[in-house]
């Protein structure tokens, strides 16, 4: 599901821009149209209708005792600061790299379709990362991945630096994406639906902010110092993450 999603962002955007220069900019709407109606008609004939399922039964005492679980709690906020990183250097980087650095016009959208492409490979090597450090590792890696990518993007001066932090966000973000949801999920068995919907909505706050978090940053310092403090997030998330693995060992000693 994310490969499919990361491989949409890849052909879309460049897509629309091509059609638009080709065709007209009213273009792109209509065959925006056309591909909803063929997704219409895919969930229409091939979506299982049976799909729900029942939560399993428990006491309410459990259900609330699931539902402040700390291990839950920390794996949010390790979601939320990392996702919040990703989230102010993808605001801010198509006008770093133009305004500030003096890239071409095309450069973000160079930098956007090879993140995604990178993604990609991301995605399917997450299996055998899982296999091999299991998952909270492989998310402190990742994480620890995510700030020097970050600081990389801060600093970018030439084209092919910017192709570089391109492509290790794109290896972070689509490991990030794929290790996090089932890191939630781990943590939530019983209540898969539950896990999603926190992965989800958390995913979907920091979008929410990043957008005029970045915007004020930008108006008092600059687009770069916008990056910089994504990548204060990201050393959060490491924070996070570690000192809870570190208390989960020591608990079990």
């Amino acid at each position: 599901m994310r490969a499919t999603t990361s491989m949409s962002w890849m052909i879309g955007p460049a897509l629309s821009f091509v059609v638009a220069d080709q065709l007209g900019n009213d273009v792109v709407f209509k065959l925006a149209f056309g591909v909803a109606l063929i997704w219409l008609n895919l969930w229409w004939w091939t979506a299982p209708r049976d799909a729900a399922t029942r939560p399993q039964a428990a006491t309410q005492p459990q259900a609330a005792g699931r539902a402040l679980n700390p291990d839950m709690l920390t794996a949010i906020a390790f979601v939320f600061c990392l996702a919040l990183a990703h989230s102010l250097t993808f605001s801010a980087l198509p006008i770093f790299f133009v305004q500030e650095v003096g890239l071409p016009g095309f450069a973000p959208g160079a930098a956007f379709s090879l993140k995604t492409f990178v993604e990609l490979f991301a995605i399917f090597s997450t299996p055998f990362l899982i296999a091999r450090f299991g998952l909270r590792m492989s998310l402190i890696g990742t994480a620890q991945l995510a700030v020097v990518s970050i600081l990389v993007l801060a600093t970018v001066q030439s084209f092919p630096h910017m192709l570089l932090g391109a492509a290790l966000e794109g290896f972070y973000f689509g490991l990030f994406s794929t290790l996090a949801i089932s890191f939630i999920h781990s943590l939530s068995e019983e209540r898969p639906a539950y896990a999603t919907a926190m992965y989800w909505n958390t995913m979907m706050v920091t979008l929410v902010i990043a957008g005029p978090a970045a915007g004020l940053i930008a108006q008092i310092f600059d687009f770069q110092t916008v990056i910089l403090t994504a990548s204060s997030f990201a050393v959060a998330s490491v924070i996070i993450l570690a000192s809870s693995s570190r208390r989960r060992r020591s608990k079990a000693f």
